[in-house]
């Protein structure tokens, strides 16, 4: 997922420090006060319904969830992690850079911003402070298809997050002073992580080609001309719009008891009222043309920097794990088929990475590499594509296939152990695929993916496809 936040981290482009831009593992070119009582008004206590348990692949490990919905449409996801007397709370919205008008692109990823410039009961930077004050940390994040919000924070706090995030819902204020700090620090990061980086380049120019004239044909960076024509009474409209109770996913992980976090929540949501919510235009994965040639991004790199992508379909489709063990096959360590072929016995790029990019609506696996000048495209190009004919051509072995699912096995473990990330796992799953399974079975749905699903999915979506490449190579930035 390509995201825009407040503070980078891996996949995320930020508010405050700069933008990450992540197409795949590698690709990550240019990114880089006491609180108060936690006794808060009780509100209406709308009763919970739906309660169930998920299925999990390792409840010892963490992955055990339990979910309610509130009457007013909150879905709620709970896990207990006994490990440490912390929490992670995350609150996700299904609205991001796809929902934003022709004219305004950008707005998700400003108003984002602007929920940190405080409400009526807490005024601006206090959400911060008050975090921080307890010990906390914070983030928020913008994508094409979900704007999130997160806090770790000792346990026995809770209740203070879900209070500041039911206010923020709510009760933001978008004032034109705020407006005029934030959109000049959110053009500064484009300016710094999109516009003038390798990576922020070639995302740019490969979204608006294989997603041209549809709502994943721009990030959420949006564009300096837009941003500068977005009013308080656009980000208003926008924030009504989308910020409700019912277009929100809730995921507390942590030192918890699901009865205490479900009457905490009870507590500051349950009277928030529901609102309509606008039908998406969706976006239909679909061939990207035969014969393209490799579009060429001039910029001063010393290191040039070549992305193919082919389309896949979207996030929760029955193909993603095979999908997922076949880019760990091709690039997951060094003695991977991509680094093995590529780097090492060709010699025609010192990195080179591949992997799928999930998105709500469709998907791109992306086959990236970077090189030296002396070496051409085409020899680049040549070798990542027959690294991938290989896949069908020479199927991996037995021995092969499990240590891809060994890696990324392990990757998904160090995700459990952590209670920020299995409640992202948990909110991105559950917002992106409508099915948080597809996070809490991840362990399981890797171990069934056998040779044969691995070789299908090369020759189907890769092999049998069309590519659309761009070259960021050297020379005077126009």
């Amino acid at each position: 997922m390509i995201v825009l936040g407040r503070v980078s981290w891996s996949g995320s482009l930020g508010r405050r420090s700069g933008i990450v831009v992540a197409l795949v593992l590698v690709l990550v070119t240019a990114l880089g006060c006491s609180a108060p009582s936690d006794d808060s008004s009780p509100g209406g206590q709308s009763q919970a319904e739906g309660a169930r348990e998920l299925p999990a692949a390792d409840n010892s490990a963490g992955a055990f969830v339990e979910s309610f919905t509130l009457e007013n449409g909150l879905q709620v996801y709970v896990t207990e992690r006994r490990s440490a007397p912390v929490v992670t709370v995350m609150l996700g919205y299904q609205v991001g850079s796809r929902d934003e008008p022709i004219g305004k692109r950008g707005m998700a990823h400003l108003l984002e911003h602007m929920l940190f410039k405080g409400t009526p009961q807490f005024g601006p930077g206090e959400y911060d402070r008050l975090i921080q004050s307890v010990g906390g940390s914070l983030n928020a994040f913008t994508s094409f298809d979900m704007t999130g919000y997160w806090a770790t924070v000792p346990s026995s706090r809770l209740d203070l997050v879900l209070q500041l995030e039911a206010d923020r819902m709510e009760n933001t204020l978008i004032t034109e002073e705020a407006l005029k700090s934030e959109r000049e620090v959110v053009k500064e990061e484009y300016r710094l992580r999109m516009q003038n980086a390798p990576g922020g380049l070639a995302v740019n120019h490969l979204f608006a080609s294989v997603f041209k004239e549809t709502p994943y044909a721009w990030t959420a960076s949006g564009f300096l001309e837009d941003l500068d024509q977005i009013a308080t009474d656009d980000l208003l409209r926008f924030y009504r719009q989308y910020y409700s109770v019912n277009n929100a996913v809730l995921v507390v992980v942590g030192d918890v008891e699901p009865d205490q976090v479900s009457d905490l929540v009870n507590r500051h949501f349950g009277d928030l009222q529901p609102r309509t919510q606008p039908e998406r235009e969706s976006v239909e994965a679909r061939s990207i043309p035969e014969g393209r040639p490799v579009a060429e991004v001039v910029y001063p790199v010393q290191a040039p920097l070549l992305v193919g992508v082919y389309m896949l379909p979207a996030a929760g489709d029955p193909d993603a794990p095979a999908l997922e063990v076949l880019g760990a096959l091709l690039s997951l360590g060094e003695s991977s088929r991509m680094h093995d072929e590529v780097v090492r016995t060709r010699q025609v790029a010192v990195a080179a990475s591949a992997g799928p990019l999930t998105l709500k609506d469709a998907g791109l696996f992306v086959l990236e590499a970077v090189h030296t000048p002396a070496v051409s495209v085409n020899q680049v190009k040549e070798a990542l594509e027959s690294v991938v004919a290989g896949v069908v051509a020479s199927p991996p072995t037995s021995d092969e296939l499990r240590k891809a699912i060994n890696q990324l096995t392990l990757v998904h473990a160090l995700q459990l152990d952590s209670v920020h990330s299995t409640a992202m796992g948990l909110a991105e799953a559950t917002l992106l695929s409508g099915d948080p399974t597809t996070f809490t079975q991840a362990l399981e749905r890797y171990r069934a993916v056998s040779v044969d699903d691995v070789v299908r999915v090369a020759k189907e979506y890769l092999v049998s496809q069309s590519a659309q490449w761009v070259s960021v190579a050297p020379g005077e930035d126009s």
